[in-house]
């Protein structure tokens, strides 16, 4: 039992790693499309006057 509970822990990095970078991605692609929408809303945001 003891042997299986190690093998749990013992994670593949580079999977892990792929995981992260396919939920990151997402995010970034949808930042670069939106970005100049994004730059634009945060300069009238903080424009006073």
């Amino acid at each position: 039992a003891n042997l299986r509970s190690a093998d749990f822990l013992k994670f593949d990095m580079g999977q892990v790693y792929m995981m992260i970078a396919f939920s990151i991605f997402p995010v970034i692609i949808v930042y670069l499309i939106l970005s100049k929408h994004i730059v634009q809303g945060v300069a009238l945001g903080s424009v006073k006057g």
